[in-house]
């Protein structure tokens, strides 16, 4: 059985931002700063902060991400004691894709004994579970991205990968 969730309901009323800005100098070193600002800002006002910034800087700000946080009760005692209970225990899906070379990985930390061929530390790639987190992942990934392998990691150990893509 899996944990329990409490993050808050992914409706469009975030409970706060985080509002990065890249930066890079001359020299090429990069700096990234990430602020936590109302979930009611609009577009215009961090566009107004980003100008600010880039007034204030003799760095090119290149870059701003804006993710939206939907943050609940962080409780420990929402969490299941299974075998496979520690966050740093991973099912780690590679996903790339060929046309533009680049790639990601997602990960599901404390996976559910479901991932794996019994009595063993090798993902099942029929497994339901799996083919469920796919499926949902393939709605929200940019297009041009797929699975190619699927491995769990144990405490930042590398174990064997499978194939699945």
């Amino acid at each position: 059985m899996p944990g329990t969730s409490s993050a808050q309901t992914v409706d469009g009323t975030p409970t706060f931002q985080m509002v990065s800005f890249k930066f890079i100098d001359y020299a090429g070193d990069r700096y990234t700063l990430t602020m936590p600002f109302d979930p009611s800002t609009t577009a215009a006002e961090i566009e107004a902060v980003k100008d600010v910034l880039q007034a204030s800087s003799n760095a090119s700000l290149w870059g701003v991400d804006v993710t939206a946080n939907y943050d609940g009760a962080m409780l420990r005692s929402n969490a299941v004691n299974e075998p496979r209970e520690s966050a740093d225990d991973l099912i780690v899906i590679h996903y790339k894709n060929a046309a533009t070379r680049s790639d990601f990985r997602a990960s599901v930390p404390a996976p559910v004994a479901e991932f794996l061929v019994d009595g063993t530390e090798t993902p099942d790639p029929a497994a339901t579970v799996l083919t469920n987190l796919l499926a949902a992942l393939a709605t929200a990934i940019p297009t041009g991205f797929a699975p190619t392998t699927v491995r769990f990691s144990e405490h930042r150990e590398v174990n064997e990968t499978v194939l699945i893509g």
